[in-house]
């Protein structure tokens, strides 16, 4: 019987690191008792239900049969982040990454927290070690961002354009490239990313608005004019860029009238 319980246990801890649904090629399964697996898998049933308060009751109670628990440690800490108590998260944030300092989890959203807390330094350092644990694009996209808000933008583009390298099948690769080459004034570069984040994901509006926005800059009003009045082929195309076309034409009209009736041609 000893022996089935443990299996049982065992089993369990999996179910929950699956359910956790977060974690790095370097982490790894943490044996837990049945009764804190238990508890974590309800904790995650009550907070997809929208019971927060269940839910982290039942964190604490896996926490509680299981001390040294990363994914319960974890969720809980997210729990605490969403409802406004950064403190309290990043305290258990920092507990977990203290004994598993591989928990890719933990370090991705200490990251988080730092970047909404305006504490970028801290976010490109926390995820900076998040790209070395774990090199995905979505890391390096996380850092990308980090390194743009903090106002390094070389470092930015650096951090997407390797994103890219890991997946080019990733839009949001291409995207954030793009912008960030659009902020250097690379307008070609921008183009370029624009383009290709526009093939991958076709509907992708802000895509769209952009490029417009880039090859208006590199190409005068008139080819600005034209991309925007052609946007209309994408099945999915946001309001505000329906208005940039009515400014466009508008202002064309008004320069195309002015110019013929102010010049006279001998």
């Amino acid at each position: 019987m000893a022996r089935v319980a443990a299996l049982l246990a065992m089993m369990l801890a999996l179910i929950a690191g699956i359910a956790a649904g977060k974690g790095g090629a370097r982490e790894r399964e943490i044996p837990v008792s049945a009764e804190a697996a238990d508890a974590f898998n309800t904790a995650r049933r009550k907070q997809q239900a929208g019971d927060m308060f269940g839910a982290e009751r039942e964190y604490q109670t896996a926490i509680r049969h299981t001390p040294d628990f990363p994914h319960a440690l974890t969720a809980l800490a997210d729990l605490r982040m969403d409802t406004g108590r950064a403190t309290e998260a990043e305290e258990m944030y920092l507990q977990v990454l203290r004994s598993h300092p591989e928990w890719v989890a933990a370090a991705s959203s200490l990251g988080f927290l730092y970047m909404e807390g305006g504490q970028l330094d801290k976010a490109v350092q926390q995820l900076s070690h998040v790209v070395v644990l774990s090199p995905s694009c979505s890391a390096l996209l996380n850092l990308g961002a980090a390194q743009k808000q903090a106002g390094n933008l070389e470092a930015a583009i650096d951090s997407y354009s390797r994103a890219r390298r890991s997946d080019p099948a990733e839009p949001r690769g291409a995207y954030n490239l793009g912008n960030a080459l659009y902020a250097r004034g690379d307008l070609p570069g921008a183009i370029e990313q624009y383009r290709e984040s526009n093939r991958l994901n076709p509907v992708h509006t802000d895509t769209l608005n952009n490029l417009a926005n880039a090859l208006r800059d590199a190409g005068g009003m008139c080819v600005c004019v034209y991309i925007f009045t052609h946007t209309h082929v994408c099945e999915c195309v946001c309001m505000h860029i329906y208005i940039h076309i009515f400014i466009y034409r508008l202002y064309m009209y008004i320069y195309i009238h002015t110019y013929t009736h102010t010049h006279t041609y001998i």
